[in-house]
């Protein structure tokens, strides 16, 4: 009818614990993204709809790394994204390239994390730089993982690598940068013309 009513605003943002006008605004834009994405408008995202988001965002993923992307959203196994699901993970989202670029970073994070135990440790992080045809030792591996490991458990979040690493687009440019941080932050242990710097090749 072209307004909303008091039980419309309640249903919509009722359990998103809203606390000013300001946060109300944030909030509404992430509907307005998952509206967006929601191309059938039924209120609940599936797989299709957030393939074709993928693909009309030039992110190129496998059915798997899908599927695994919705399982880590889809808080209650029904197989499909509510709006509450998709707030809980998207939260801090203040744009749409932004909501693009952490999705990017979502698929990279766990197409690392084998185990999907939503950190990764150095054996994964190694068969990532294996698989770069990277030869690097586990004294570098460790030093790497120091670098970003901000609450020094030993494995790596997404909070963790998303700090890091938020402009890559994909795992060649991850392996570039780590690399490069690397160089900068241990020192002679791996100088530009040495050890991993030399061995770089993508």
């Amino acid at each position: 009818d072209g307004e909303i009513e008091y039980s419309e605003m309640v249903a919509m943002y009722g359990g998103l614990n809203v606390t000013s006008m300001d946060d109300l605004i944030e909030k509404s834009y992430l509907w307005v993204l998952f509206d967006g994405i929601d191309a059938d408008g039924s209120g609940e995202i599936d797989v299709d709809e957030l393939t074709q988001f993928f693909q009309q965002n030039n992110i190129k993923l496998s059915e798997e790394e899908c599927l695994r992307l919705m399982r880590e959203v889809d808080a209650d196994s029904d197989g499909n994204i509510d709006f509450m699901e998709f707030f809980a993970m998207f939260s801090e989202v203040k744009s749409f390239d932004e909501l693009v670029n952490i999705s990017r970073l979502h698929t990279i994070f766990n197409s690392i994390d084998q185990d999907e135990s939503g950190e990764l440790d150095l054996d994964e992080i190694k068969c990532l730089f294996d698989s770069e045809k990277v030869s690097i030792s586990e004294k570098e591996l460790k030093m790497m993982i120091s670098n970003i490991d901000a609450n020094g458990d030993g494995v790596i979040d997404f909070e963790e690598f998303a700090a890091a690493f938020s402009m890559i687009t994909d795992i060649h440019e991850l392996v570039e940068l780590w690399q490069n941080m690397n160089s900068v932050d241990v020192g002679s242990d791996l100088s530009a013309g040495s050890g991993l710097a030399s061995k770089l090749s993508i």
